[in-house]
């Protein structure tokens, strides 16, 4: 392999601005957000329940069908703890003065789990099994940042 001589690097700052649709499952899921409400959506041959939703079953490939509320409590499935985080600015890590819980959360009714942040709970008291409970924001919209996190439930498991 040769070895590239006289390479130049040129740095061009760039904006791209482009919306997306998240399609009508996430949609809806967004929007029951919006209403403080968690909802999945049910398999009708296995009758797992998804959240979020997803169009097709992973266990048994079937179409997915029939709205489900679920939680609001939920179950922690897994967790880490974060020291460090993306610098958005660099693309480098920097250190966290106060350590972040991510957590894989199954909400009470539900089969599949999702991630999300914990609060309100130090990583030495974190146990797989806590149940928690949402927090929402003040005035919700129908948007992700509607649930910024979850927070254990008074009294424990």
């Amino acid at each position: 392999m040769s070895e590239l001589r006289n390479a130049r690097e040129i740095s061009l700052p760039m904006d791209a601005s482009f919306r997306w649709s998240v399609g009508e499952y996430m949609e809806r899921f967004f929007a029951e957000l919006g209403e403080e409400k968690l909802v999945g959506i049910r398999c009708p041959s296995c009758r797992k329940v998804f959240v979020p939703p997803r169009m097709v079953c992973e266990y048994c490939f079937a179409e997915t069908e029939g709205w489900v509320e679920v939680g609001p409590r939920a179950t922690v499935v897994a967790f880490t703890v974060a020291h460090v985080e993306v610098d958005p600015k660099s693309g480098g890590l920097r250190d966290l003065e106060v350590p972040r819980i991510v957590a894989l959360i199954r909400p009470d009714g539900a089969d599949s789990a999702f991630v999300h942040r914990v609060y309100e709970v130090g990583p030495e008291d974190m146990q797989v099994g806590m149940k928690l409970e949402p927090v929402w924001t003040a005035e919700p919209c129908g948007y992700l940042f509607d649930l910024p996190c979850f927070r254990p439930v008074k009294g424990g498991r």
